[in-house]
Order: structure tokens, then sequence, then C-alpha cells
């Protein structure tokens, strides 16, 4: 008997949505399945693909389609961020930073609306832009991890933003020989009121004295308490 073969024998009533093994034939036999499931089939695609997205990001990215090609946008379901997540994942194995940058932010949409389910995508967001250096989506990552340290304008203007954000971010999931530096440049633009091109401006004006320690912090080299990330 075929390694196919046996996949497929093993796919009985709780086990066909959790393959690990992907072919051809194992897909065909998947959907079949899926075209008769009719409440739960959103949830069956979401696991499906949590298990192939580091293997087989191409299969993972194939259900994807299916899935949105078959969900209504007036359909209530709480699979969507983790479709979004594992297509994120797959794209990443891709090697097509943009489309998982975007399937990330996507799944980031999803959790804001629907704040009851909780599925860690800010955090794996943050992972993935550490690990490309993806400086432009930082402050979007950070404002969703630590709302109390940013406010609702607390972030200043033009280099002193740049800065704060870089330090913070580099601090939590990348350098810290690189969070110094920004820490260092975003409280010497506090000092001077830098703007972007060395004009002065009110970048100081109103910004949070936790995230003025938060800074002070990072320069000397010590970790934010974990507090700042509940």
């Amino acid at each position: 008997m075929s390694l196919i073969d046996e996949t497929l024998l093993r796919q009985g009533r709780h086990n066909w949505y959790r393959n690990t093994i992907w072919s051809g034939e194992i897909e065909v036999a998947f959907l079949q399945k899926l075209r008769r499931a009719r409440k739960e089939w959103h949830q069956y695609v979401a696991i499906q693909m949590n298990f192939l997205k580091q293997r087989y990001p191409e299969a993972t990215l194939r259900l994807a389609d299916y899935y949105l090609s078959r969900r209504s946008d007036d359909e209530d379901d709480f699979s969507y961020g983790n479709v979004m997540r594992s297509a994120a994942s797959a794209y990443e194995r891709m090697d097509q930073l943009d489309s998982a940058a975007d399937a990330h932010l996507e799944a980031m949409k999803w959790q804001r609306h629907n704040p009851g389910h909780v599925i860690g995508v800010e955090k794996e967001f943050a992972a993935f832009a550490a690990r490309h250096r993806l400086s432009d989506h930082y402050e979007t990552i950070l404002v969703a991890l630590e709302p109390r340290l940013f406010g609702e304008s607390g972030l200043g203007d033009g280099l002193f933003r740049e800065c704060a954000v870089a330090a913070i971010f580099e601090s939590e999931f990348g350098d810290i020989a690189r969070a110094v530096r920004a820490a260092d440049q975003a409280l010497q633009c506090l000092q001077s009121d830098c703007g972007r091109d060395g004009d002065r401006s009110e970048s100081g004006q109103d910004v949070p004295p936790s995230l003025i320690e938060r800074l002070h912090a990072i320069s000397v080299h010590v970790r934010p308490a974990e507090e700042y990330l509940h």
C-alpha cells in the first residue's frame, strides 16, 4: 500500500482535515469532503492550512483561495483571522514578503474587530517584520501591542517618531544595539525638538512620561518590564 493510500485511509471522521502529508490526490479527497461540509467548513480549512503552511506553502495558498471564494462577506465566522495567519506564513516561505505583510495586516484587522477571540497575530507580525527589517510596519505593530505607551497622539512627529518606534521595536523583537542607537537618537531629538529635516518642531509635546522612561531604559541596555506588553 502506498503512502498516499495509507494517508487517505486515515482520513476518518476527525483526521481528514489534519493532514501532515499532502499531494494532488489528497487535495482532491480533502476538497470533496469539504464541499459536503456545511456549518464548520471554515474551521476545517483553517485547521488544515495550519498543518500545511510550513511544508506545503503553495497548497496552503490554494486552500486560502478556496476559502475566500466560498466565504460570503456577510458570514460571521471566526476562522478568517487564522486563515490569514497561515496564508502569511505560506507567503513568507515563498519569499513573497509584500503579500505576507498584507495577510498579517488582514489578520490584525480581523483581530481588532473581534477582540474576544485572541489569535496572537500582533506578535507573529512583529517577529516577521523583525526578521525581514520591514520598518514601515513597526509603528502599526507597536500601537497594536502597546497602546498604553503611546496614547492617542503620544509619538510626536518626524524624526522623533521614527526613532522612538525603531528603538522600542528593536528592543523587543530585533537587535539591542540598534535599539540603543535609536533610543539615544530619539532622546536627543526630544531635547532639541528636531523634526524630520532637523527643523524645530513640537516633537516632544504631549509625549507620555512612560514612553520617555522606556527610551531611557533602552538607552542603558535595560530590557523593559513585561508589564508593558500586557
